[in-house]
């Protein structure tokens, strides 16, 4: 894989090989969400503010296994981000409708 965002000096602690950060998140919990690579093989983390890992969610060699999985998370993330913003502009997280009895002017339905 070409577009290496970040070569890490420091070691992976199970497979002791350097690690290649390929993309990064910053999900809305404060955890980073990335896909690296740990010598022949490919894993999901989510690490902390310090860069320290939080959990790793899959490692595989096959490096299209591991997108699938980040696309996914990330893709997780972000639903659950514009659902908080409709819901705090008082429309349905799910449709982005407004709520029932509730007119885009944020005046009430006649019903």
């Amino acid at each position: 894989m070409s577009g290496v965002i970040e070569e890490s000096r420091k070691n992976d602690k199970e497979t002791g090989a350097g690690r290649r950060i390929y993309f990064r998140h910053r999900c809305g919990d404060g955890r980073t969400l990335v896909m690296l690579g740990v010598g022949n093989l490919y894993a999901v983390e989510y690490v902390g503010d310090g860069g320290d890992t939080i959990s790793r969610e899959v490692t595989s060699e096959n490096a299209i296994e591991v997108w699938a999985h980040y696309q996914s998370s990330m893709d997780t993330d972000i639903r659950r981000r514009l659902g908080d913003v409709m819901e705090a502009a008082g429309r349905d997280r799910w449709t982005g409708l407004p709520k029932k009895g509730e007119m885009q002017n944020g005046g009430k339905s006649p019903d």
